[in-house]
């Protein structure tokens, strides 16, 4: 996943780098828990291409990591109920079966919510900047999104 954004700061090899929401954030139902899906957020990014502050970069995640949270978000709760569900329900009533997994899932929910944001703090190589923008390709793009 690729996405742009300005140097805020440099801490050793690594930046701080502001970047806004895009499209497929906004409809993203897991927006809330996703460590880039505030409106604007600072990002702490590997400075592979050198950049400096002020520079707009080009940030890069690789698809692994994306995927790995979409797992954590999507679908760990679910086989966290369904786990809690057989699980109860080889032990009591069904209505019982029921409520396990509802705390199964908004347990595996809390965990997962805390220990993504945790995780993005805490891997700043997690998302790397590629390349420094030219003031070409800003203008480009800025044409493009119908800035200028």
């Amino acid at each position: 996943m690729e996405q742009c954004g300005r140097v805020k700061s440099i801490k050793g090899e690594y930046a701080e780098v502001e970047v806004r929401r895009t499209t497929a954030c906004e409809t993203c139902s897991a927006a809330h828990v996703c460590p880039s899906g505030r409106k604007d957020a600072v990002v702490r990014a590997l400075n592979k291409a050198g950049a400096s502050e002020g520079d707009s970069v080009k940030l890069s995640t690789p698809t692994g990591n994306v995927l790995g949270y979409a797992f954590a978000v999507f679908v760990f709760p679910i086989i966290s109920a369904i786990a809690a569900f057989l699980i109860a329900s080889s032990f009591t009533e069904e209505k019982y079966a029921l409520i396990a997994a509802a705390a199964g899932f908004a347990a595996a929910f809390a965990v997962v919510f805390f220990t993504v944001e945790r995780r993005a703090k805490k891997r700043g190589d997690v998302v790397v900047i590629t390349e420094i923008e030219t003031k070409e390709d800003k203008n480009v793009r800025d044409d493009l999104e119908g800035k200028i």
